[in-house]
C-alpha cells in the first residue's frame, strides 16, 4: 500500500514538472518568436514565423536571419527534402560558431532541429539572441520592453526569492540581476552567496561583475557615484 501512495506521488511530482517545463518553453517560445519577427521583418522579401519550432526547421529562415544579423547572405539548398533542410541547418550553426554565438555543440544538432525540437530550437536561439541581441530603432519601445520583461522572468525562473515582476523595483535589491549573471555565466558569480549579502554589497557585487566581466556599464548617479540600486529601466 505503502509502495503504491509512493509511486503515484512520485507519478504526481512528474506530472507537475513536465507542465512546469512546457509552460516554461510556452513563454520562451512566444518571446523569442517577437524577436526573430522583429528581425526578419527587415529581409527583403519580409519573412514571418507562426509555429516557432516547426518554421526554423528547414534552415531557411535561420540562413535569412544570419543575413539580416550580419550581412552576410547564406544560399539555402536547392531542394526541400530532410536531408536538405540539414545542410542548411548545419551551414547555419557553422556560421553561427565562427561568429561567436556560445553553445554547448553537445545540445544542438541539426538533426533534433529538422525533426522540429522545441527544446533543442529554444537552445539556439536563445544563444543566438545573447549575441545578436541588439535593439533597433524600426522596434518600437513598449515591444522592446516586453521582450526584455520577459527574457528577464525566464532567466530568474527557479531562482529562490527571485521574483521579477517589472524591469525597475525587481531589480532594487541586486538579487535578480544576480540570478541573470548566473544563470548564462555561473563561473562568474556564487549566487547562494549573493543571497546572504545585504543589498548594497548584493548590489555592488552584480553590478560590478557585469561591468568586469560582461561589460555592462555600472549606472551613474548625478554626484559621479555608482547607485546603490539598479533597474532596467
Amino acid at each position: 500500500m505503502g509502495e503504491k501512495r509512493s509511486e503515484q506521488s512520485g507519478h504526481k511530482v512528474s506530472l507537475v514538472l513536465q507542465t512546469a517545463r512546457a509552460s516554461e518553453e510556452e513563454v520562451q517560445s512566444r518571446v523569442y518568436t517577437r524577436w526573430l519577427n522583429s528581425k526578419l521583418s527587415q529581409a527583403k522579401p519580409p519573412v514571418e514565423i507562426r509555429h516557432f519550432g516547426s518554421d526554423l526547421k528547414s534552415g531557411r529562415v535561420l540562413l535569412t536571419l544570419i543575413e539580416v544579423l550580419t550581412g552576410k547572405t547564406q544560399l539555402p539548398e536547392r531542394g526541400n527534402l530532410e536531408f536538405h533542410h540539414r545542410g542548411n541547418v548545419e551551414k547555419a550553426l557553422e556560421f553561427f560558431r565562427k561568429d561567436g554565438v556560445r553553445f554547448d555543440v553537445a545540445n544542438i544538432s541539426s538533426r533534433d532541429i529538422v525533426a522540429g525540437s522545441l527544446k533543442t530550437t529554444l537552445i539556439l536561439v536563445e544563444a543566438v539572441v545573447m549575441r545578436y541581441q541588439v535593439i533597433d530603432a524600426s522596434v518600437r519601445q513598449h515591444q522592446v520592453r516586453e521582450v526584455v520583461f520577459q527574457w528577464a522572468r525566464h532567466s530568474c525562473h527557479g531562482y529562490e526569492g527571485v521574483r521579477v515582476t517589472n524591469l525597475s523595483s525587481s531589480f532594487s535589491d541586486g538579487l535578480a540581476l544576480c540570478a541573470i549573471i548566473h544563470r548564462y555565466r555561473p563561473q562568474l558569480l556564487d549566487f547562494a552567496a549573493a543571497v546572504e549579502l545585504n543589498q548594497r554589497k548584493r548590489v555592488e557585487l552584480a553590478v560590478q561583475t557585469a561591468d568586469r566581466e560582461l561589460r555592462v556599464p555600472p549606472i551613474i548617479t548625478g554626484q559621479g557615484k555608482r547607485s546603490s540600486t539598479f533597474s532596467l529601466t
